[in-house]
């Protein structure tokens, strides 16, 4: 497992945070687990979708300095 220097936090209402728990046990992990597994997956896909629209954005000739930021 990779070292972990940050913690990243949210509130939610206890329902919420209850059926989480209850959901990531129930398949034999721990909440934090699901939860970074989660935010991974998510950080995955925007960056996928970011680098998507900046070569969209040059191959319509609008521009994209290469850097992985899209520039009109």
């Amino acid at each position: 497992m990779a070292d972990l220097c940050a913690e990243l936090r949210a509130k939610c209402t206890d329902d919420l945070h209850r059926k989480f728990h209850t959901f990531a046990l129930a398949s034999g992990k721990e909440g934090a687990e699901v939860l970074r597994e989660l935010v991974s997956e998510w950080v995955a896909r925007e960056e996928h979708a970011h680098t998507m629209r900046c070569r969209l954005l040059r191959s319509e000739g609008m521009g994209g300095d290469g850097s992985g930021s899209a520039s009109a």
